[in-house]
């Protein structure tokens, strides 16, 4: 059986809804979502569409979509929402976090694990790493817990190789 279901993207309709919420954010920057290849609406496209719309800030669940960003000329930043330390082997995060540093991608942090993690190889790089600290707000989805945020955000603030 056929899928009847199709998605058809107008590159001026996105343009002109990107118009939209910037005016109704009130100065707030925007954060354009790519991951899982802009949703399967494709990110190439996507960031195509959206050239030359003052994008601040970008948004990926992985590092191959960021470093993908990065080769279809997306400057802007652009945060890894996948948090560092959680997912991969310590024995293969070198070639992750050099990747990232490399990128200039920002890194997102919710644990002391990820956080010491990215600035021992940062401090190895003598590079210095961006990062996010996420907070769980209630969803229960890989943010470090709200009581355990300011101590996490001090032992970052006091790493020299991390911003």
């Amino acid at each position: 059986m056929r899928n009847p279901t199709q998605a058809h993207i107008s590159s001026s309709a996105l343009r002109h809804n990107v118009a939209v919420l910037r005016d109704a954010a009130g100065g707030a920057p925007l954060c354009a979502v790519a991951k899982a290849d802009a949703y399967g609406h494709g990110a190439a496209r996507l960031a195509a569409a959206l050239r030359g719309a003052a994008i601040p800030f970008w948004g990926v669940a992985t590092l191959p979509e960021g470093l993908a960003l990065r080769q279809l000329g997306v400057t802007a930043p652009i945060l890894v929402f996948r948090p560092l330390g959680r997912y991969e082997p310590e024995r293969e995060s070198a070639e992750t976090l050099d990747a990232l540093m490399d990128a200039d991608l920002r890194a997102t942090v919710a644990s002391v694990a990820g956080a010491d993690l990215l600035a021992r190889r940062a401090a190895r790089r003598r590079r210095t790493a961006r990062v996010h600290l996420k907070v769980n707000t209630g969803m229960n989805r890989n943010g470090c817990p709200a009581e355990d945020a300011l101590s996490l955000a001090r032992r970052i603030a006091a790493q020299p190789f991390l911003e």
